[in-house]
């Protein structure tokens, strides 16, 4: 389904069984605006499994499974862009919770490497033809592990980047560079 009366846009999806999903933006002069809702339900998932675990305790031995139940994703998605001449700024947040039915049948655990908390922020000035030149922050929250030996969640971590795009001519020379960065349990960045 689409609506887009002046400056809104509604579009909603479902599919049978398993998802759904609605989109409202809204445009203003140099400003767009976008939420995100989104529902999905899977049954029997795949996942890894260890073989053989008992006697050498190692993941180098694995098989796809089909895990019990049902796992259940909903979250919200929120998106600002603002442009100003050559420059766009974009921020964006993501919310998701995502769970599974738990090994023992009772209650539900989260899925694991699905962050519950994930954001971003990216400055651009692009002149199209000429040059680009941007910086990228991605943030991701902590998540929780399986099988990890040491700890149930990790940390949460930033993704920061530079990137520049020069044209000349026909042909384009682009550079790009990404770091990682880690916060303990103290909210220091490593």
């Amino acid at each position: 389904m689409l609506y887009k009366p002046e400056n809104w846009t509604v579009r909603g999806s479902y599919g049978k069984g398993f998802f759904a999903s609605i989109d409202i933006s809204y445009t203003f002069d140099s400003v767009e605006t976008s939420v995100t809702l989104f529902s999905s339900d899977v049954e029997n998932v795949t996942e890894l499994e260890g073989i053989n675990q008992q006697l050498t305790p190692s993941y180098k031995s694995v098989r796809i499974i089909n895990s019990p139940g049902q796992s259940e994703i909903r979250g919200a998605e929120f998106l600002l862009r603002y442009r100003w001449n050559d420059i766009k700024l974009t921020g964006s947040y993501l919310y998701t919770d995502a769970s599974k039915q738990s090994n023992s049948g009772i209650g539900r655990v989260p899925l694991t490497l699905t962050p519950e908390h994930s954001a971003g922020a990216v400055i651009m000035w692009e002149e199209h033809g000429s040059h680009l030149v941007g910086f990228e922050a991605y943030y991701t929250g902590t998540q929780h592990l399986e099988n990890n030996p040491y700890r149930d969640r990790s940390d949460a971590y930033w993704h920061l980047g530079l990137l520049g795009q020069i044209t000349v001519g026909r042909i384009s020379y682009f550079l790009m560079q990404r770091t990682y960065s880690t916060y303990d349990k103290q909210k220091r960045i490593h």
